[in-house]
Formats: C-alpha cells, sequence, structure tokens
C-alpha cells in the first residue's frame, strides 16, 4: 500500500464514496483493476466499513437546535444536579474520561458553564454596542439642553436688569471706581471697590435676579449662591468665584447711562476664555501679564465645549454665537490691545471687552 502515490489513495477513496467525478471515477476503476495494490486498498475499505451499511439511519428531528439550546440552558441554571438517568454512550464516554491521567485533575477545578459565560458576554457586547451607538446621542442632548438652560439664566438676568434700570431711572448697575481698578479680582471683598463683577452683584443684592442665574450649567464645580436678602448685606461681591460663570461688559460712568440703540451691543457672555487662568489671589502683581495667541484669539467659552457662547444683547434678547465677533468686534478682547495686565479700559463704547 505504501507504494501507492497520494492521489492514487484519493482516487480510490473517491470511487469507494461515489463523491468524484465521471472522469475520475473511470481512472479509479481501471486502477483497481490493473493494480492489485489499488484493489487491496478497495477490498481493505469494503471490509472495514461495509457493515455500515446495515445502520438503520433516523432522521434528524426539525427542532434539534432548539433541543440542544434547551439542555444546555437547563444544565447551565443547575449544574449542582447530577444526571439520575445516563445512555450507554454517556457511560462510555464517562469511563474513558477517568481512564484519562489528567481528568482526575480537571474534575478538581471549578466547573464554569461556558454557555453562561456565552450569553453573558453577548449582552455585554449589546450593552456596549447600544452605548457606543447612544454616547454622543445622549452627549449631544446633554449639551443642548445646557445651551438651553445657560439661555434661561441670561432672559433672567436681563429681567433683573430690565426691573433694575425701571427702578433707577434707565441706569445700569454701578458702582463708582477708579479708572484703573483692576476688574479681575471676583469675590474680593475688600473695602476699595474694583472687580467688575461688583456691579452685577447688586442685582443679586438687591432681589432683582436669583444667584442660580449666574451659574452656567455647562461648568463643572459651579455652585449657585444661597446668598440673599439680608444676609448679603454684608457681601459687596459675589461670595466666590464658584458662584458666576460669566463675564460681563466692562462698565464706567458712561456706560451704565448709556441707553439701548439700534446698533447691537452686548452685556455678558458665557466665561472669557482668555481670563481663565488668572490667579485666585487679590494681590495685583498676580495677575501677570497675559499676551494674546492664535489660540487665545480664536478659542470659544469652555462652559459648552468650545463649541460657542451663549450671549445677552442690550435689548433683552439672547442668541448662541459659534464665533467671539459680533459686528467684527472681539467681545473677548479690547481692538488693538495684545497684552492685559488686569486694569484696561476700552477707549470707546462700540469697543465691548467683557471681563474678567
Amino acid at each position: 500500500m505504501t507504494n501507492l502515490t497520494k492521489e492514487q489513495k484519493d482516487i480510490v477513496l473517491s470511487f469507494y464514496f461515489h463523491c468524484g467525478a465521471d472522469e475520475e471515477i473511470d481512472r479509479a476503476r481501471d486502477l483497481i483493476a490493473s493494480d492489485p495494490r489499488a484493489a487491496q486498498l478497495y477490498a481493505e475499505l469494503e471490509r472495514s466499513l461495509g457493515m455500515l451499511d446495515n445502520v438503520k439511519y433516523e432522521p434528524c428531528p426539525d427542532n434539534l437546535t432548539e433541543i440542544t439550546i434547551a439542555k444546555l440552558r437547563l444544565a447551565a441554571a443547575a449544574p449542582e444536579q447530577p444526571l439520575t438517568e445516563q445512555s450507554d454512550i454517556d457511560r462510555l464516554l464517562t469511563q474513558e474520561r477517568q481512564k484519562d491521567p489528567d481528568y482526575q485533575a480537571t474534575i478538581l477545578k471549578p466547573q464554569f458553564s461556558m454557555w453562561r459565560f456565552a450569553e453573558i458576554g453577548a449582552a455585554a457586547a449589546l450593552i456596549l454596542f447600544a452605548l457606543n451607538l447612544m454616547f454622543p446621542v445622549f452627549s449631544h442632548m446633554r449639551n443642548k439642553a445646557h445651551k438651553l438652560a445657560c439661555s434661561a439664566n441670561l432672559g433672567g438676568i436681563a429681567m433683573g436688569l430690565s426691573n433694575y434700570q425701571n427702578s433707577n431711572d434707565g441706569r445700569m448697575p454701578y458702582i463708582m471706581m477708579d479708572n484703573d481698578a483692576p476688574w479681575w479680582k471676583v469675590s474680593d471683598q475688600g473695602e476699595k471697590n474694583q472687580s467688575n463683577t461688583r456691579h452685577f452683584w447688586l442685582l443679586v443684592k438687591d432681589d432683582y435676579a436669583d444667584g442660580s442665574n449666574f451659574v452656567c450649567p455647562g461648568r463643572k464645580g459651579s455652585v449657585a449662591t444661597d446668598v440673599s436678602g439680608a444676609s448679603a448685606e454684608k457681601y459687596c461681591d459675589f461670595p466666590s468665584r464658584e458662584n458666576v460663570n460669566y463675564s460681563f461688559a466692562l462698565m464706567s460712568g458712561e456706560s451704565s447711562t448709556r441707553k439701548n440703540s439700534d446698533k447691537i451691543s452686548v452685556i455678558m457672555a458665557d466665561l472669557n476664555p482668555v481670563f481663565e487662568g488668572i490667579s485666585t489671589s487679590f494681590e495685583e502683581q498676580l495677575f501677570g501679564r497675559i499676551a494674546l495667541d492664535e489660540e487665545l484669539r480664536k478659542m470659544a467659552s469652555t462652559s459648552h465645549n468650545k463649541s460657542g457662547q451663549n450671549v445677552l444683547i442690550r435689548d433683552g434678547s439672547t442668541e448662541f454665537n459659534k464665533q467671539r465677533s459680533i459686528l467684527d468686534d472681539d467681545i473677548y478682547t479690547l481692538q488693538g490691545r495684545n497684552s492685559y495686565f488686569g486694569n484696561e479700559r476700552p477707549s470707546t463704547l462700540s469697543d465691548v471687552f467683557l471681563v474678567p
């Protein structure tokens, strides 16, 4: 037999199982007739496998898959219950496994249901897949909700400003301070008037606006002030920087008396990104010098993932702007200035400068 080539053996096998093409069957018939070795191989196949022709084949049930899955699930649900009945084949398989020296070590190990793990893995994969699909949707919905809530905050402040102006001859909230006073010392409670937020603290202090309106929901770590009414009298500014997440137009005596006009003028917007890194200490020299670079010139407020900023216009309307410029005026910087020390002032009323 060893002298038969692999191709010749394959031809004989194909002839026996009737699975070859017509040309191969003819070649196999001629090979068996002319070569004793091929004839002997065919005879051995006939002797060894011929008895299988007497075996009665039972048709495969249509629900074999469902039955198999049901049995696997049942076994996974109650692995500790031994089978009460075993077929001859089951017992034979058990006996053969017990002969294996590795079997004894195997049965001592914790037995886990691979089917159960498969189900858990499939469920986990499905959940992760769904989360991957839904996370961008949820993130977009959350950001949109933050923008709407932020816009509502500005609307509440606009209403407070309108009521304040109605009670103060149309004037904006304003506290007298020096022309070179620092505008960045938010929450400073010193006797000297400084920090531009002192003007707008009057809205909370005098109950024209709620302290929660000054906290943007898009910023982490922000906390609405719970100080109001009589308890607010001891404060001359917001108690903490975390209590105010917006930047306001730098106020002066002249701008406080300015009336609404046809030209758009911005009152406030989401926090100015240029000055987010300033010191929280009130020592003036710690402000340092901030020089504009390309990033600081273009960066939107970080309150809404740098996608833009909500803006409150002087007429009381609000809008979300993706760009910082309104009527060719960058609301977060002064015209013609590239560096800041914390006490700059706009040269004209048309140059809106939101600080800090």
